[in-house]
């Protein structure tokens, strides 16, 4: 069963009436900047350790983005047996996993 989508919305809160359409199961964040942010990349470390399903282990691939190195998110993942492997920060050409030209 596919993961629901973790949606990140440029907004300093969400109103109630906002999140009466969407599908069972979304998640929503909203940040100033409309980006990932610290309470953000834990909300959405929730949203999937809920929602990936039992079979453990499994293996997440990010970015190096800076919010995606929030200690209380990675133990999270971690002790349920979610692996997170991140990707350099601002050099990753040389490690996509697909790269498009060869």
């Amino acid at each position: 069963m596919p993961i629901p989508p973790f949606i990140v919305h440029k907004a300093c809160n969400i109103a109630e009436i906002h999140l009466l359409n969407l599908p069972p199961g979304w998640g929503v964040h909203c940040s100033e900047s409309g980006y990932m942010d610290e309470q953000g990349f834990v909300a959405l470390s929730e949203h999937f350790a809920a929602n990936c399903g039992p079979v453990r282990p499994q293996y997440l691939l990010m970015d190096g983005y800076w919010s995606h190195l929030i200690a209380k998110a990675l133990k999270l993942l971690f002790d349920q047996q979610l692996f997170v492997f991140i990707l350099k920060s601002q050099d990753s050409e040389r490690d996509q996993v697909f790269p498009s030209r060869m």
